[in-house]
C-alpha cells in the first residue's frame, strides 16, 4: 500500500509479524494498543480488511510470488495498466464484510454464503456455502437458506413500491427505512405478505447529522466556516421539534451530534449543547462574528462581501436525509445564509467530498464502537469527515495534506490515547474530552436521535431477532434465519 494502514501502526510504526508455527503468529507494535483486542471484534464490519488472508490464493496475485510478467493478463482483463499490480491485488482480497458480502466470486471463504458471478449491475447473489462450519443443535449444517438475492435500489420510492408488491423478504433495520412511511408499510402487510417491526435503535445515534469542510480551500469561506460562532449559530437555528414531528412522527429525541445515550464518554450535556431553536441568538452570534453586512434581497455577506452561500452536498445514504435537509435549509434560509440542497451520485460525492471541494455535507451518525472510534469528531478516517486534507495530513504523519490547527491536532492526540492506552480509565477520559470539545465546537451538527428502525420481513421468515443492523452492513446472524413454508 502507498500508506501504511493507521489501525496497525499505533506509535507511528507499521507492526511487526513473527510466524511462530502453522497455527500461532505474535503481532508486536511499537507502543502499546489497548484498543487492538477489541477492534478484533469488529473487523467484519468493512473498516478493516480481514487480518488473516488465504496465502494459497492470494500469493497468485502478489509480485514477491507471481511475476509482474504473468500478471499481465489479468491486469488487462480488469483495465488496469502494466505496472498496478497492487490494485489487482486489492480487488482479488475482497471477501467483503459482513456475514455475506462479498466481491470476488473466487475468494476462498468460510462466510454461510459465497458470491456468485454475476454481470447484472447492482444485484448480487450468494448461494450457501458447502464448507460452512456451523451446525445446529440437531446437528444440521448451517445456513438453512440457500440463495439470497441481494438488490442495491438507490431510490426510495422504489424501494417501497417492492416493499408493496411483495417482492421483499427483508429490508431495513436502524435507519435504513423512513419511519413515515409507517402507516403505509402497515396498511399494505397482507398484499405485500410481509410484517413491518419496530426496532429500538441500535447502532445509529442520530440518522441526519451536517458537517462542514472546514479545510476548504477557499480563504474567506475558511474565515467564515472555522468559526466556531458559525456552526453554533448554524445549529439553534435548526427547530429539531419540528424536525421529529414533520420527519420521524414524534418518535424520536432531539439532540446534539454525540455519543448515545448511557455510553462511558457520554454526558447529558453534551446531547443538550446548541441544541435548543434559538434564532435570536442564533442571529446575534453571525452578527457578533462580523456576518452583520447583509445585501438588498437580505442575505448576508462575507468579510470579502459575497453572499453566505451553503451549498449543502449529500446522496442518500438513508430515507430521512432529504425530508430534514429539506427543513433545515429553510432554517438556515431564515437566517439569512443562503442555503440550497443539491442529492447527487454517490461516486460523485465521494469524489467530490476526497478533493476537498464539497461545503456542507450530511450523514448518518453512528455510536461510537471499537472499530472507528470517534468517527464524527475527529477527522483520522478518511471518505467522511469535517477536514479532508487534515486527515490525509494525520494518516501520512505530515508528508501530504495541510497542518490541522492546534485545537484539531489536540483531538488527533486524544484519539491516540483512546486507541494505544492500555488503561481503560484513561481511554474513557479522552473520549470524553473528545465529546465535550465536539459539544463546544460542533464539528458535526446533530438534528433528531434514538429514532426506532423500520424492519420489513416476509411473514414466513423465522429466526429474526428484536433488534437488526441495516442491511448495508450485514444481516445479522442469517445463517439462521429459514422459511417456514
Amino acid at each position: 500500500t502507498s500508506v501504511f494502514p493507521s489501525w496497525l501502526r499505533p506509535g507511528g510504526q507499521p507492526v511487526e509479524l513473527t510466524i511462530v508455527d502453522d497455527y500461532t503468529f505474535i503481532l508486536e507494535f511499537a507502543a502499546s494498543y489497548g484498543l487492538f483486542p477489541l477492534r478484533m471484534q469488529s473487523i467484519h464490519y468493512g473498516h478493516y480488511p480481514n487480518l488473516i488472508s488465504p496465502a494459497h490464493y492470494m500469493k497468485q496475485w502478489h509480485i514477491d510470488y507471481t511475476s509482474l510478467d504473468e500478471l499481465q493478463p489479468y491486469l488487462q482483463a480488469e483495465g488496469l495498466d502494466p505496472d498496478e499490480w497492487r490494485e489487482l491485488y486489492f480487488l482479488k482480497n475482497t471477501p467483503g464484510a459482513g456475514q455475506i458480502r462479498g466481491l470476488n466470486p473466487d475468494y476462498p471463504t468460510l462466510f454461510p454464503w459465497v458470491v456468485q458471478p454475476s454481470t447484472t449491475s447492482g444485484i448480487t447473489i450468494y448461494e450457501r456455502n458447502p464448507y460452512y462450519w456451523k451446525v445446529d443443535a440437531a446437528g444440521n449444517q448451517l445456513p438453512y437458506i440457500d440463495r439470497i438475492r441481494m438488490e442495491l435500489v438507490q431510490d426510495q420510492e422504489m424501494i417501497t413500491m417492492k416493499i408493496l408488491s411483495g417482492e421483499v423478504d427483508y429490508e431495513g433495520g436502524a435507519g435504513g427505512l423512513p419511519i413515515t412511511n409507517l402507516p403505509l408499510y402497515r396498511e399494505n402487510e397482507e398484499r405485500g405478505g410481509y410484517d413491518t417491526r419496530i426496532l429500538p435503535p441500535t447502532m445509529i445515534v442520530n440518522p441526519v447529522n451536517y458537517f462542514a469542510n472546514l479545510s476548504h480551500s477557499d480563504p474567506a469561506w475558511r474565515s467564515v466556516i472555522q468559526d466556531k460562532r458559525f456552526r453554533q449559530a448554524l445549529s439553534l437555528g435548526i427547530n429539531r421539534q419540528e424536525i421529529n414531528q414533520l420527519v420521524f412522527f414524534g418518535m424520536g429525541t432531539p439532540r446534539q451530534s454525540t455519543d448515545i445515550d448511557g455510553s462511558p464518554f457520554w454526558r447529558p450535556e453534551f446531547s443538550t449543547a446548541y441544541a435548543d431553536y434559538d434564532p435570536d441568538t442564533a442571529n446575534a452570534l453571525l452578527d457578533e462574528m462580523g456576518l452583520d453586512q447583509r445585501d438588498s434581497e437580505g442575505w448576508r455577506l462575507r468579510p470579502d462581501g459575497q453572499r453566505v452561500v451553503l451549498p449543502v452536498e449529500f446522496f442518500e445514504v438513508n430515507a430521512n436525509l432529504i425530508p430534514t435537509t429539506e427543513l433545515v435549509t429553510e432554517y438556515w434560509r431564515d437566517l439569512g445564509i443562503e442555503a440550497t440542497m443539491r442529492v447527487i451520485d454517490p461516486a460523485l460525492w465521494f469524489e467530490r467530498q476526497g478533493a476537498n471541494e464539497t461545503v456542507m455535507s450530511v450523514w448518518h451518525e453512528d455510536l461510537v464502537r471499537p472499530g472507528v472510534p470517534f468517527f464524527w469528531y475527529v477527522p483520522h478516517d478518511g471518505g467522511i469527515n469535517y477536514g479532508p486534507l487534515w486527515q490525509r495530513w494525520y494518516v501520512t504523519e505530515g508528508r501530504e495534506g495541510e497542518e490541522p490547527p492546534e485545537l484539531v491536532q489536540h483531538l488527533f492526540r486524544l484519539y491516540d490515547t483512546v486507541v494505544e492506552s492500555p488503561d481503560e480509565e484513561e481511554r474513557i477520559a479522552a473520549g470524553q474530552e473528545i465529546l465535550e470539545i465536539q459539544a463546544e465546537n460542533l464539528f458535526s451538527i446533530g438534528t433528531v436521535g434514538e429514532v426506532p428502525g423500520v424492519l420489513i420481513a416476509s411473514k414466513d421468515l423465522r429466526n429474526i431477532p428484536d433488534w437488526s443492523i441495516c442491511t448495508q452492513w450485514s444481516l445479522f446472524q442469517a445463517e439462521q434465519v429459514y422459511f417456514d413454508r
